[in-house]
C-alpha cells in the first residue's frame, strides 16, 4: 500500500518503517496527520517531499525515543525541499504545524531548504502559515533561507531548533519576506552572506522577536539578524 493511498483513505498515517517516495506527496482538501514515529520518509529524484495546497499537515513524531528521531530528507525543489505550503487561492488555507519531527538533508535552489510559506504568483493574498511548535529543522540548504523561508505568508516559531542550515545568499536559518514571530524556539548554528540566523528582505515586511535564542550564527553581514531597507522589527 502506498503512503498516498493510506493518507487519503484515513487521513492520519503512522509509519511503521522507513518509506522511499519517488513523486512528490500533494496535499489538496485535507487536514493531514502524519506521525514519523521514530522512521525516516526519504524523497528521491526532484520536487519536494510534500506539498500543501488547500488545507493543512501537521507532523508529529511520537516515539522517537525508540526508533531514533523520525526525518523527512532527500527533498529536492526550486521551493521547499521537505514542505512547500502555499496558494495563490484565496479561498484556499494551507497550513503547516510542525509538534515533531526532523528536517534535515534538503535543498532548494531558490528558498527554503526545508520549508517554504508563499504563493508562487508573489501576491499579497497568500493566506498561508506555517508555525513551529517543535522538532528539528537542521542542515538544509538554499539560496535564501537555508532551513525556512517565507516569501508572502507567515511564519510562526513558538518553539523547536533551526540550526546548522547554510543558505548562499541570505537567511542561513530563516528568511522573510512578509511576516516572522519569534515567541520561543532556537535559531543557532546557521551561515549565510546576509543574516546567519535571520535575514528579513527589503519591503514593508515584519520580523517580531518577542523570545527565544538567536547564537552563533555566522554571516558577512548580521551573523545574529540582517533586515532591509523598510523593514518593521519588534
Amino acid at each position: 500500500m502506498t503512503l498516498e493511498h493510506e493518507i487519503n483513505e484515513t487521513n492520519r498515517y503512522y509509519l511503521e518503517n522507513d518509506i522511499s517516495i519517488d513523486s512528490t506527496w500533494a496535499i489538496a482538501d485535507a487536514d493531514i496527520y502524519l506521525d514519523l514515529n521514530g522512521y525516516a520518509i526519504e524523497k528521491t529524484g526532484t520536487g519536494s517531499a510534500i506539498t500543501v495546497e488547500d488545507g493543512a499537515l501537521y507532523l508529529f513524531d511520537s516515539n522517537y525515543s525508540k526508533n531514533g528521531n523520525g526525518v523527512i530528507t532527500g527533498g529536492n525543489a526550486v521551493n521547499g525541499g521537505a514542505v512547500a505550503v502555499g496558494t495563490a487561492q484565496d479561498t484556499n488555507r494551507a497550513e503547516f504545524h510542525m509538534y515533531g519531527g526532523t528536517l534535515t538533508g534538503n535543498t532548494a535552489s531558490d528558498k527554503g531548504g526545508a520549508v517554504f510559506c508563499g504563493s508562487g504568483s508573489g501576491q499579497n493574498t497568500f493566506t498561508g502559515k506555517v508555525v513551529i511548535h517543535d522538532g528539528i529543522i537542521i542542515a538544509n540548504t538554499a539560496a535564501y533561507g537555508g532551513g525556512v523561508a517565507n516569501l508572502n505568508g507567515e511564519i510562526d516559531l513558538c518553539g523547536g531548533t533551526i540550526s546548522q542550515n547554510t543558505a548562499n545568499v541570505g537567511g542561513g536559518g530563516v528568511f522573510n519576506g512578509h511576516i516572522f514571530h519569534m515567541n520561543d524556539g532556537v535559531i543557532s548554528g546557521n551561515e549565510a552572506v546576509y543574516g546567519g540566523g535571520i535575514m528579513g528582505s527589503d519591503g514593508e515586511n515584519e520580523t517580531n522577536i518577542g523570545g527565544g535564542i538567536i547564537k552563533e550564527n555566522r554571516a558577512d553581514r548580521g551573523g545574529g539578524i540582517y533586515l532591509g531597507k523598510d523593514n518593521l522589527f519588534d
